[in-house]
């Protein structure tokens, strides 16, 4: 079992990554009497429930089923977790299990941010993605069709439970995509995790069974750098920003697609390639790096390319005016995430236009 700590002033709390906890989430769960409300969708509640159910014995257990997929992280479904709730007759000592991937973890999130006007809110992520990102931080929202998370708020876990025995029943497609955002920590923060990734990188993106030791160790390290970020910047005002390294075009490119064209950490593995030729191009990193990306990312079974998407997304008009709206922005500012080695990124503040259009020719 691995431990994170998460020293946030009054937010304190714990991540737990260990194989099984899935089974006995009662002994993981923070002290507490009252309900205990699970939010899932209805794979993971035929997968899981019944498990769920008989490590939760003790307690008065509940179960609210909604849609997930970007399509549906709509104030809709939120709606159905706050009706569900109230027929609950849940309370502020009652707690919210959101159990699945980063959507249902947003979506139930924000409706423990809001319910009552807060709620504790458990994190139990099942897919790659969640685990190494949407899980940790307190982020939760929904989308709106002029963006991506326009509408949420920060409202921190009470404990976050990581079993990664559950990704063996993960979707390959997604699991791949998960590898997108974990290939991120390497090219911010820590090398480790890139030699891990070219090392098994055929059995991450294929189907055959990864040692959960190293699941382990590349959830654990990606999240305590997310956590080491956070620790340093809970609002997101400086230090932050560096998580988001590859969204600031992901998430154009999810926009400009289709929620649910491409996959979140697709969208954001195509957004490292062009942060990384950004780079290069303004002379802040070696090309070696857009190679090294391109090629892990390729080993890990993800999209280097955007294929017969790449007109609607480099068309100038509506590209700009996508991130002219992204969250990191300040007035008069349009901000990206840049490498300046592997491992080391920094900030870059109004990239010139024309720079932005040569470096998304690569995905062409």
């Amino acid at each position: 079992m691995t431990t994170i700590h998460v020293p946030l002033a009054g937010h304190e709390h714990t991540i737990t990554v260990e194989s099984g906890a899935i089974q006995r989430l009662g002994a993981y769960l923070p002290d507490q009497a009252g309900k205990v409300i699970t939010v899932t969708n209805a794979y993971l509640h035929h997968q899981y429930g019944q498990k769920i159910a008989a490590g939760l014995a003790d307690r008065e257990l509940h179960t609210i089923i909604i849609d997930d997929g970007e399509a549906n992280k709509t104030i809709e479904q939120v709606t159905t977790i706050w009706e569900s709730l109230a027929t609950i007759a849940a309370g502020r000592q009652d707690q919210l299990v959101a159990i699945g991937g980063g959507v249902i973890g947003d979506m139930a999130g924000f409706a423990g941010a809001t319910y009552n006007r807060g709620m504790p809110v458990i994190q139990v992520p099942t897919t790659v993605l969640a685990m190494v990102d949407s899980s940790i931080g307190g982020k939760t929202g929904i989308n709106l069709t002029a963006g991506k998370n326009l509408v949420g708020a920060f409202h921190q876990p009470a404990a976050v439970i990581i079993d990664p025995m559950v990704l063996a029943t993960l979707d390959g497609r997604q699991r791949r995509a998960g590898l997108g955002e974990m290939a991120k920590y390497a090219y911010i923060a820590d090398v480790r995790i890139a030699d891990l990734l070219t090392t098994y990188a055929q059995s991450l993106a294929g189907e055959v069974r990864v040692p959960v030791d190293v699941y382990t160790e590349l959830i654990a390290r990606s999240a305590q750098i997310k956590v080491d970020h956070i620790v340093q910047d809970p609002f997101e005002h400086g230090i932050r920003a560096h998580l988001n390294y590859g969204h600031t075009i992901g998430h154009a490119i999810e926009q400009r697609c289709g929620y649910g064209t491409w996959l979140h950490g697709e969208a954001v593995g195509l957004g490292m390639i062009v942060a990384a030729q950004m780079g290069a191009l303004l002379g802040m990193a070696d090309t070696e790096l857009v190679a090294h990306t391109q090629g892990l990312l390729s080993r890990l079974g993800l999209p280097t390319r955007l294929g017969q998407y790449f007109a609607q997304v480099a068309e100038p008009y509506e590209l700009f005016s996508v991130l002219s709206r992204d969250k990191k922005n300040r007035p008069g500012e349009t901000r990206f995430v840049l490498p300046i080695g592997l491992g080391q990124v920094e900030v870059v503040t109004n990239p010139d236009r024309q720079v932005i259009l040569d470096a998304l020719n690569i995905l062409a």
